[in-house]
């Protein structure tokens, strides 16, 4: 109690035991002297705090400390649901001497800012993870897949390791035309800066193709900077390259200056953050929109000719959303389209789930995979199908490959026979209890008139008013004639010569002009030993599926021959013995 203005702690009185009575039943209890220590103070001093000064040497590092443990943030982390993890469990560590520089910790944040929006103390992990990533890097304490991401980037200007010359390589199969501005330095009013995934990707070529449709059907002026074009870097930067963003800022601010333009559209959240956030603190200030936001307010042009009879759900990008406010413009689509049932996730807008590939988590599947359960996405596509939805939107280039990764290993998880009793009662005209979910990107749809534009999922049309991809049913008389056929697992007798993938539990047929009849085998997606390998894209990324790549050759009878020799073991015949004495 206070005594004249200062404060007099209490006089502990400490027994060996102690006997007490319950107030109820009368029955004694005898009670350990471990029982009242208990109540005394603790002071921690076997630590120090010199852990949280050397993070309060790094700029961004030092809103850490400022934790008082009030573990709101923890039940929201993405990564805590399927490991352990969050700021309150990261500033322990620090408290009782862990070094975060030099501990795996610090690469599993996916940066996606949902432990601030509830911080009472705004322990600041998006400024945090990349200073001490940055520390952690510059002291070789990397893990080895970012590292191959890190070189690649600094080589050829992307994260996927290729050409740069192949940049513009999409625009053949767009059906219209794409200027380059290198070869035409017109002024024009939309920059349309493609990034990685939409220029190499072969699901995000597709989607590129289809924008550059839309946006030439709405007579928008746009351009792009083709080979000249690198990444803005902003995963990069998140993942503790600081230099290396710093580089190609110099680099892309240099060849925007050549040009005039009025607005830059990209389709990655992450590009579309740079410019809005990180550019502007080096003095570089542009109109930056994210494309579902150029789209949103001409969705009045918009005239359908088909419909989308389904329950669809979107899934909010970390980047689109919580960081940049934005949740508006991709519903705005969706629920354009007629026939679209959109339906709400758990866990969406602010509060929505990450998909793991934030803040460099794009490039670590590998490494997660040590330290977590599951994979962001694998879950995030379980709350899709538990929501009762048959499609999940998307907006962000990343999570095309992620989600429709998670799906094969959605439909690998389900227990024998739950995909057939799910699918008979589906056929018998029960509704559907969640687990087949198709993950389509905002630059995939069916059909309207070349007048108007394309939009998510509703599709686009070529010069000759030909559908380019068509979401039919197995049997429609339509099935026949679609470029492009999303069907499900049965795959339709006259698709035309099909290139197949497993989508979620969907077969995706490739598009192809042949009429070849169809012949698919259930050996294309057969259940993988532990997980799913990424795209070849993502592989080439140096995603941690090399190694399984390697084991799924067919190893060479010399090689054969020489590992069965150094175990002493024959090929169908003894080894030959040597006559040397």
């Amino acid at each position: 109690m206070p005594v004249g203005g200062h404060k007099v702690p209490p006089t502990a009185v400490e027994f060996e035991t102690a006997t007490v009575a319950s107030t109820i039943s009368g029955r004694e209890v005898e009670l350990e002297g471990m029982w009242n220590r208990m109540f005394e103070p603790r002071v921690m001093t076997d630590y120090g705090p010199d852990g949280f000064a050397r993070l309060n040497e790094l700029d961004g590092a030092q809103s850490l400390e400022w934790c008082y443990g009030c573990g709101k943030c923890v039940p929201v982390c993405p990564v805590d649901l399927v490991g352990e993890y969050g700021p309150r469990k990261l500033h322990r560590m620090v408290q009782t001497g862990g070094d975060l520089l030099t501990s795996d910790e610090i690469w599993k944040c996916t940066t996606c800012a949902n432990c601030l929006r509830v911080c009472p103390k705004e322990v600041n992990m998006i400024e945090i993870m990349p200073a001490v990533r940055a520390e952690a890097t510059q002291q070789g304490n990397v893990p080895a897949e970012l590292q191959t991401v890190f070189e690649q980037t600094f080589r050829q200007g992307n994260a996927l390791g290729a050409n740069p010359r192949r940049r513009p390589a999409w625009t053949k199969g767009a059906g219209v035309p794409v200027r380059e501005l290198p070869k035409d330095p017109a002024p024009v009013d939309v920059l349309f800066l493609v990034e990685d995934y939409w220029s190499y990707h072969p699901r995000g070529q597709e989607a590129a193709q289809a924008f550059a449709r839309v946006m030439t059907a709405l007579g928008i002026d746009f351009a792009i900077l083709g080979a000249e074009e690198k990444t803005l870097g902003d995963s990069q930067r998140l993942a503790g390259e600081q230099g290396l963003f710093e580089a190609l800022m110099e680099e892309m601010t240099a060849t925007l200056d050549k040009y005039e333009f009025t607005r830059i559209v990209t389709p990655d959240p992450h590009a579309f953050n740079a410019l809005m956030k990180e550019y502007p603190k080096h003095g570089h200030t542009y109109e930056a929109l994210h494309y579902t936001q150029l789209l949103a307010p001409l969705v009045g042009q918009l005239e359908f000719i088909g419909s989308i009879d389904a329950k669809v759900t979107f899934h909010d990008p970390c980047y689109l959303g919580r960081h940049n406010g934005e949740y508006d413009a991709p519903r705005t689509l969706l629920q354009a389209i007629p026939g679209v049932d959109l339906v709400e996730m758990g866990r969406c807008k602010a509060a929505a789930y990450c998909c793991g590939g934030g803040g460099g988590g794009m490039w670590l599947d590998g490494f997660m995979s040590d330290h977590v359960s599951e994979r962001l996405s694998e879950r995030r596509v379980r709350e899709a199908a538990e929501a009762g939805a048959d499609i999940l939107a998307v907006c962000c280039p990343y999570e095309v490959s992620r989600f429709s990764d998670a799906g094969q290993v959605h439909r690998q998880r389900e227990p024998p026979g739950a995909r057939h009793r799910r699918d008979a009662r589906h056929r018998d005209g029960q509704p559907r209890q969640g687990g087949r979910v198709r993950t389509i990107d905002f630059g995939r749809a069916s059909a309207v008139r070349s007048q108007s534009v394309w939009h998510a999922l509703a599709a686009s049309m070529s010069a000759g008013d030909q559908p380019v991809l068509s979401f039919v049913q197995p049997g429609s008389p339509t099935c026949a004639s679609a470029t492009t056929a999303i069907s499900p697992r049965s795959t339709p007798t006259t698709a035309p010569r099909p290139a197949f993938r497993c989508c979620a539990g969907w077969w995706v047929v490739a598009r192809s002009t042949s009429t070849a009849t169809s012949t698919s085998s259930r050996s294309q997606c057969r259940p993988r030993r532990s997980w799913p390998p990424l795209d070849r894209a993502r592989r080439a990324a140096g995603a941690g599926c090399r190694g399984a790549a390697r084991a799924r050759r067919p190893r060479r009878a010399g090689r054969l021959r020489r590992d069965h020799a150094r175990r002493g073991e024959g090929m169908g015949t003894a080894p030959a013995r040597s006559t040397r004495a």
